[in-house]
């Protein structure tokens, strides 16, 4: 059976997108104006990598771990810094792996399997709360410009009704429930008290697309 909805990244919903069958229902967003997260670059304590230029510099000697290959944070975003500032990581380091999850890959490179990892900046705070790294495991050497959040997204061959039924119970998912509100939005966010869901459009998803189009040679852009 098909999904009615779904909680996507941004990468992964504009991919999903294509097709034109699912469009983004609501996103967290604070004063009506979606969050906000960004890509890192970071590397670990014992690589010795503090800069970026230094990164230049020794890339053949390096490993790096991207997360998801359909995350934007983890893949996308670096990806297409890296080929901009003349590095394709598909030929300029050592070795390439993917994590596969954000997490994986942030303890990979704290633990020193991995020199350079890619992830999102939300990742680093709660695995910092949780006392599960230190500041000490890594240096960051790049923080990307604001990425809008993730959506929650519905196929868009449902009833209109039952379409905005479901952007109704998440709209006020803060009054009606609030303990599930908050227990949910502290996973990753600092502030739950000040936020709440919002409607999003798909054309403030534009900008990934654009950044998807900047390095096709990345597999999973092929239909781009």
């Amino acid at each position: 059976k098909k999904a009615h909805m779904a909680y996507l990244s941004p990468f992964s919903y504009v991919l999903a997108a294509q097709k034109k069958d699912i469009k983004p229902l609501v996103v967290v967003g604070q004063n009506q104006e979606p969050t906000m997260y960004y890509s890192v670059i970071f590397a670990s304590r014992k690589s010795g990598i503090t800069s970026i230029d230094q990164l230049i510099q020794q890339s053949k000697q390096l490993t790096l771990s991207f997360s998801d290959p359909a995350s934007a944070s983890g893949h996308l975003i670096p990806f297409a810094h890296l080929n901009s500032i003349g590095i394709n990581p598909d030929s300029n380091f050592k070795q390439i792996v993917f994590g596969g999850s954000h997490i994986t890959t942030v303890l990979s490179v704290t633990s020193n399997k991995v020199d350079i990892g890619c992830s999102t900046e939300p990742t680093f705070d709660v695995l910092l709360k949780r006392g599960t790294i230190k500041e000490s495991d890594f240096t960051i050497l790049w923080k990307s410009d604001p990425i809008i959040a993730s959506p929650i997204c519905i196929r868009n061959d449902l009833n209109s009704a039952f379409v905005e039924k479901m952007k109704q119970i998440y709209l006020n998912l803060h009054i009606d429930n609030p303990a599930v509100f908050k227990s949910y939005i502290e996973i990753f966010h600092k502030n739950p008290s000040e936020l709440t869901f919002i409607p999003i459009d798909d054309s403030l998803y534009n900008g990934i697309r654009k950044i998807a189009n900047s390095v096709k040679d990345v597999a999973l852009l092929k239909n781009f």
